[in-house]
């Protein structure tokens, strides 16, 4: 199942239109002024040449400036700039505490959690679809709202709601699972699906919002790059120790994930910069 929405894209990208600010920065305006036009027309099917001069034109002096500023910078200097190495771990620091609050444990192992709290057969299956319908559409919350909540207000407060949850949560399997107590796995099923609505309300979507943002244009792909890379590793470390901790320890290793988000809660309060409706010269 997970093969048809990459085929999908497979097939259809023949007929994406390449982005117009990379077809500049090759020297292809003719394309980039074709794409850009279809893309400035109105809804009355007529272009609209006041938003098309003015996107050209602020697309073309961007990309000079980044030029002119790439000219005396190198990927380097991201670590040895100090508002650059700032900018990388706030970054690198947003992806390792949000995959620190163990979303990626709970989704890869889900049935086992319904399991533990005495569901079988295609309760658990269903439930997991419910779960996954459930955060994207928290998702879709989460673009209506981050720009007027701010983003790492919005962090916080999500980290905040998954720690709670999740505390909650290990509350029940440590107190129910394999009891057949029928309101506490209940309970138990609600702080999972409560866990989901703050992770995919505020920190799933905007972390990638807010990684993208710190960083200038020009070092951007590189800063992206090794935030993402951060948290693969995270994620990595964690699942991959999952099944043995589940072993030896069982619900005490979601006390990993309480503490680590609580304290990463703190840091983005007290710490971290707002890039919402700012420009990027605040962080140097």
């Amino acid at each position: 199942m997970q093969c048809i929405a990459p085929l999908l894209l497979l097939a259809g990208s023949p007929w994406l239109p390449e982005s117009p600010r990379w077809l500049i920065e090759k020297d292809r305006e003719e394309e980039a002024i074709r794409v850009l036009r279809m893309f400035t027309v109105g809804s009355d099917g007529t272009l609209d040449e006041e938003a098309f001069a003015a996107n050209y034109s602020h697309i073309r002096a961007q990309i000079k400036d980044e030029q002119a500023a790439a000219e005396h910078s190198s990927k380097w200097h991201l670590v040895t700039k100090p508002s650059l190495r700032k900018r990388l771990v706030c970054g690198m620091a947003t992806q390792f505490v949000c995959q620190s609050t163990g979303v990626l444990v709970i989704n890869n192992y889900q049935v086992l959690l319904y399991n533990s709290l005495g569901l079988y057969a295609s309760v658990p299956l269903l439930l997991y679809a419910v779960y996954l319908s459930w955060a994207a559409g928290m998702n879709h919350v989460s673009a209506l709202i981050i720009d007027k909540v701010g983003r790492v207000r919005l962090m916080a407060f999500g980290l905040v709601g998954c720690v709670a949850s999740i505390a909650c949560e290990t509350a029940m399997i440590a107190e129910f699972s394999g009891t057949p107590d029928r309101v506490g796995n209940g309970f138990g099923v609600f702080f999972l699906l409560l866990f989901v609505t703050f992770y995919g309300a505020c920190l799933d979507a905007t972390s990638y919002v807010y990684c993208a943002e710190i960083f200038p244009t020009h070092h951007r792909a590189t800063g992206m790059g090794v935030s993402i890379f951060t948290q693969f590793c995270t994620t990595l470390v964690y699942t991959q120790l999952a099944p043995l901790a589940f072993e030896t320890i069982g619900w005490r290793y979601y006390l990993v994930f309480i503490l680590v988000p609580a304290v990463g809660a703190v840091v983005f309060w007290c710490y971290f910069p707002e890039v919402g409706a700012r420009t990027l010269a605040f962080l140097d």
